[in-house]
């Protein structure tokens, strides 16, 4: 009985210590809950596409000092706020780096920190954000408590860029008229919570962001300092320029296929060249002259300034195989310039030009003066060179064209309206 006894006594003490270890670590472990304050880092200047603030999703993680997932919260269908909070149980006095994802359209989730790390966000186009433009955040080292908020500011992946044109240093007789902007070497894919970049040209897009039509309008409504229109991309950081001179590369070059860039296309036209094909411009980007890094949550602003001819801009590479010299100029009104119809006739009226891309004005006062009359309506041809008149009542009326450099010639035409057709 006393062996039995003494056998128990040892047990016990051996046991002691592990009961105290384990009533420390259960005190040291009570669950508590965490508040997550995710909130849209310093915004940019606004722009109408996309909405830079807007949260359309988040996904929220938690991971211990091992860099294992410990809890993981999803909330899809956010309502474009800018700003949100979530509640995580969390262990007490336990250190956590939490990391933040949004607008992904789906749940971000990996069990071990190093894979997230090398987690990358894909773009099935490069103006994909309809979910708003992708952002991720961290904060790492944090020990919460019951009383503490953990507020984590959010980077948007991709960098917006933005191009106004100041032509006040162009010669009289030139016109420049922006068609289009590309961005090349526009990155599909960028690594989330990382540094990212491009390693091939297989990473980017065929055709990168672009704006062409009314997206490029703002660009040529003034002859001085343009409007402002912006372009976004994902990060590329591409390091520093080790050349000298002007960030121009040559065929061959290896960072023509992986560096980002900005093309112009514009049709130009002065008072001894043309455009047959468009006029392109073409500039490297980066944070100024000795880099090649597009980032993340950055905001570019370019400014282009041609100057005297617009032949030589300076940074950038211009592809001017599109412009001929003028042989001749020649201006002709078809039919003529006086002219007779009935009531009820159609008649066509328009101007040959040579060179056909010359500035041109259809004269829309004088034909809307004549409509308003009641003497005739109109239709304007495609190219803007020439009207359809319908005639309505008997009258006279006036049409004017206009036709500026190289031509520089205008036109005044009479028509004279007389009654019915014969049937």
């Amino acid at each position: 009985m006393e062996r039995k006894r003494r056998i128990c006594c040892r047990v016990l003490a051996l046991l002691l210590p592990f009961a105290v270890s384990c009533q420390q670590f259960a005190e040291l472990n009570m669950e508590d809950e965490v508040e997550v304050c995710v909130i849209v880092g310093d915004a940019q200047v606004r722009s109408v596409d996309p909405d830079e603030d807007k949260l359309s999703d988040l996904s929220v993680l938690a991971y211990d000092e091992y860099g294992l997932l410990e809890e993981s919260v999803w909330l899809p269908g956010l309502k474009s706020v800018s700003s949100c909070s979530v509640k995580m149980k969390l262990l007490k006095g336990k250190k956590y780096d939490f990391y933040v994802a949004a607008n992904t359209a789906v749940p971000v989730r990996e069990s071990r920190l190093e894979n997230l790390l090398k987690k990358k966000f894909y773009m099935a186009y490069p103006d994909e954000y309809r979910e708003g433009i992708p952002m991720t955040g961290k904060m790492c080292g944090v020990i919460p408590s019951h009383s503490q908020t953990v507020t984590i500011p959010l980077d948007r992946l991709m960098a917006k860029i933005s191009l106004r044109m100041d032509r006040r240093a162009l010669n009289d007789d030139v016109s420049m008229i922006v068609e289009r902007v590309t961005i090349g070497n526009c990155p599909k894919s960028a690594l989330m919570f990382s540094e990212s970049r491009v390693y091939d040209g297989d990473e980017c897009f065929n055709v990168g962001f672009l704006k062409d039509s009314y997206g490029v309008e703002p660009l040529n409504v003034d002859d001085n300092i343009s409007k402002t229109i912006s372009l976004y991309m994902l990060e590329n950081m591409q390091g520093k320029f080790d050349g000298s001179g002007e960030r121009v590369f040559e065929h061959g070059d290896p960072r023509r296929r992986v560096c980002s860039y900005i093309e112009m296309e514009m049709s130009y036209i002065s008072a001894t060249k043309y455009s047959s094909t468009p006029l392109i411009y073409r500039f490297y980007l980066g944070e100024n002259d000795s880099s090649l890094d597009v980032e993340r949550n950055c905001h570019y602003m370019v400014t282009v300034r041609p100057s005297k001819d617009g032949l030589g801009a300076v940074g950038w590479r211009i592809d001017k195989s599109g412009i001929n010299d003028y042989t001749e100029t020649d201006f002709i009104v078809h039919p003529g310039r006086l002219l007779q119809s009935k009531v009820g006739e159609k008649l066509h009226v328009y101007c040959e030009l040579m060179p056909s891309n010359a500035p041109f004005n259809i004269g829309l006062e004088e034909l809307e003066e004549d409509r308003k009359r009641g003497i005739y309506t109109y239709e304007i041809d495609e190219d803007g060179h020439g009207v359809v008149l319908t005639m309505k009542n008997e009258g006279s009326g006036l049409l004017y064209f206009e036709a500026g450099a190289p031509i520089d010639k205008a036109a005044m035409v009479v028509l004279v309206v007389e009654g019915y057709m014969n049937s």
